[in-house]
């Protein structure tokens, strides 16, 4: 039996429930990568290019992250370089079918995304706060990298 109290603001529990609905519709347009390895390409699009990097930034274990770029790399959508001078450490660039393929799957999701703000009584005020959602995950994963960063250090 939880012990948590049930929500009880209607708005809020539409919300959820809309998020939650929203996000197997715009899914649906991730063609032929799955979810996870769209969140993997997109991370490494914008820059991050370290397995362990990726996983913290997904909030996901490195063995989880190592199994996805492992099936990406056979794909052919990424290329894993290693570090000079540290032998266990790579860098990872996505190849030109992996940004092909990740373009695309951003077009028809940002499709499906336009699509379904267009049925709302603003679709722009739709369109920004979930960009706002967006940015406040990203707040959420810098907080997180940092307590996890001064837990590590030694005092």
């Amino acid at each position: 039996m939880s012990t948590e109290p049930v929500p009880t603001d209607p708005l809020l529990l539409a919300a959820v429930r809309g998020l939650v609905r929203a996000s197997r519709l715009v899914e649906s347009g991730t063609g032929d990568l799955s979810v996870a390895d769209f969140r993997v390409l997109s991370i490494i699009a914008m820059g991050d290019a370290s397995p362990s990097r990726i996983a913290d930034r997904l909030l996901l274990s490195r063995p989880t992250i190592s199994s996805t770029l492992d099936s990406l790399g056979k794909r052919g959508l990424i290329d894993r370089l290693s570090v000079p001078g540290d032998a266990r450490a790579a860098t990872l660039s996505l190849t030109q079918d992996g940004a092909d393929l990740l373009g695309r799957a951003e077009r028809r999701m940002s499709r499906q995304l336009e699509l379904l703000s267009e049925r709302t009584p603003d679709a722009g005020q739709v369109v920004a706060a979930l960009a706002w959602l967006d940015a406040a995950m990203e707040a959420v994963v810098t907080d997180r990298l940092a307590r996890a960063a001064s837990a590590a250090t030694p005092t």
